[in-house]
């Protein structure tokens, strides 16, 4: 216990202090004054000492990791602040598929690659719910709803909505996303034929973002947002500044340690309120006319509106959020790695061309999504799925003391061992973008290349097939909480490539080739900057050519 020493060196003459004043006070005043000592005790001091002893004496005891690079912010900070392809790739290197880090004063946090452990933890969504502080979080910014609520209340929720992704109601809307496709790549040729070499430069994230959140909207709720809210670019301009920085991730750290101050007027929730705000206009619209005035008709519409007006409009805010987000990043993201790999794109260009050809026009939806009729698209699709998906890692929190089973043995103090005991508060770590999707050890040597031939070469790694996941990989997450507008994103993504790879070539940008792209992670998802001017915020430029 000799760790208790200097925290009682300052409590004890503090408390004599305190005790010495007791003499010029009034009674009252003094009884006021413990009152407040006893609350802001139960409330905060108790737990915090609780909790120093646990991580200290209790969680993650014997188990390996990187020495924690400060007392106040822990790793949290490099996660947050720095690039995010391969931090957790290169602590795997070191210290195998589970290790631990470290958050703010010390508190262990374990991190999750094997696959039979973050199965086990994300199918088990009771034990091992989100933390309280961000379910605050994510309270503020959708109201409840889908992102919010475990067990039976997510499921009660999420079933009417289920009937709105399935394949068969997809494909329903997919003459939507083809005609939404047919506009942009209509509107980059205008402005390409208006230049003397009919080649430009465009930011590429910010005109797939408007892309997908129009698509979403119109084949969601057979609505468009530039009704209501003007030109979408504008309204993607009054969502930005999700950007941390040191002292939002220090709030958050506290936040984490103390979720009732939530409550609290404080950046990391203003944040999230705001976009609540902007895109509870849209859902509030899209409620009155689409299913109060009946004035337009939707699968999802239908399912939303059996619920309550208040829990809809929370639904419809997190859907237009997260129906975007993920896969403008994506299709962003493989623009990218197709103008790194020219081959690759040739390759791809050449399939979809000859296959069209055939067809007469548009290569049918059917096709698109067929795993055997355009083979070498699918594993690009397939590749970009693995290597680029958008949100770097999932987390959860032990509700109660458990065991998580291990696919693996690791070593903690000094014994090999196949499954690690948790405690209740444990906060878990599963990263998915330099870490399951990309593992050397479930991947092997080239698991961080973006090779989609690794899909039509023989099978793969039996390590990763190991990892018990639909396609195996982690981007769309796993258990009851599996994305469930995934069919929905895959059609977008296939249909939006397929359209633009065929009408144009993309390059590296001739202004920023000699600059790196980076990711940093922005709000819950990694976007693209530009190394040396990320102070800019995100934006992929590339340069496109008419074809």
């Amino acid at each position: 216990m000799y760790r208790a020493a200097p925290y009682a060196a300052v409590v004890l003459p503090v408390l004599g202090l305190q005790l010495w004043l007791t003499r010029l006070e009034s009674p009252l005043a003094i009884y006021l004054r413990y009152a407040t000592y006893l609350a802001v005790f139960c409330r905060v001091t108790f737990p915090m000492i609780s909790a120093l002893y646990r991580w200290n004496f209790v969680m993650l005891k014997g188990l390996a990791g990187p020495k924690s690079p400060s007392l106040i912010y822990g790793h949290m900070a490099n996660f947050y602040l720095n690039e995010c392809d391969s931090l957790y790739y290169e602590w795997e290197k070191q210290y195998g598929l589970v290790y631990r880090i470290e958050s703010s004063f010390k508190e262990p946090v374990l991190v999750l690659t094997d696959p039979k452990g973050l199965s086990y933890v994300l199918n088990n969504d009771l034990k091992f719910p989100r933390s309280e502080a961000t379910k605050q979080v994510l309270q503020a910014a959708f109201s409840g709803g889908l992102f919010v609520n475990d067990g039976e209340e997510h499921r009660r929720q999420r079933k009417p909505i289920n009937s709105a992704f399935t394949g068969l109601a997809v494909q329903e809307l997919s003459d939507t996303l083809y005609d939404l496709a047919d506009q942009i790549r209509d509107g980059w040729k205008a402005e390409l034929q208006a230049l003397p070499s009919r080649r430009g430069t465009f930011d590429v994230s910010r005109r797939i973002q408007v892309l997908t959140t129009d698509a979403f909207s119109r084949t969601g709720f057979a609505y468009s947002i530039a009704d209501s809210s003007g030109p979408i670019a504008d309204l993607l301009d009054r969502l930005r500044g999700l950007e941390d920085n040191h002292f939002t991730v220090l709030l958050q750290l506290i936040l984490n340690k103390l979720p009732f101050l939530v409550n609290i007027p404080n950046p990391v929730t203003k944040k999230w309120r705001r976009l609540r705000i902007e895109l509870g206009k849209i859902a509030d619209e899209v409620w009155d006319k689409g299913i109060t005035e009946k004035k337009f008709h939707s699968k999802l519409l239908d399912g939303i509106g059996k619920q309550d007006r208040d829990l809809a409009i929370s639904h419809i805010v997190a859907l237009l959020y997260a129906g975007s987000e993920t896969t403008a990043n994506i299709i962003t993201e493989t623009l990218h790695k197709l103008a790194l790999f020219p081959k690759i794109q040739e390759k791809l260009r050449a399939e979809l061309a000859s296959f069209s050809e055939k067809c007469g026009g548009a290569i049918p939806y059917e096709d698109l999504m067929s795993l055997t009729s355009l083979p070498y698209f699918d594993a690009v699709v397939k590749e970009a799925l693995r290597v680029l998906t958008s949100v770097p890692q999932l987390s959860r929190q032990a509700r109660e003391e458990d065991v998580i089973p291990l696919e693996y043995p690791i070593t903690m103090d000094g014994k090999s061992v196949t499954e690690i005991r948790v405690y209740p508060g444990q906060t878990i770590h599963m990263p998915t973008r330099d870490g399951v999707n990309t593992s050397p050890r479930l991947w092997g040597p080239t698991a961080k290349q973006f090779i989609p031939e690794r899909w039509l070469d023989g099978p793969l790694p039996e390590d990763a097939l190991n990892i018990r996941i639909p396609g195996h990989v982690l981007s769309f997450g796993d258990g009851p909480k599996i994305c469930v507008g995934r069919f929905f994103a895959l059609a977008e993504f296939k249909i939006f490539v397929a359209t633009l790879v065929q009408h144009f070539e993309f390059g590296l940008s001739p202004k920023d080739g000699e600059k790196e792209i980076v990711f940093h992670l922005t709000g819950p998802t990694a976007k693209a900057r530009v190394k040396g001017r990320e102070d800019e915020g995100a934006q992929l430029p590339l340069s496109v050519k008419m074809l």
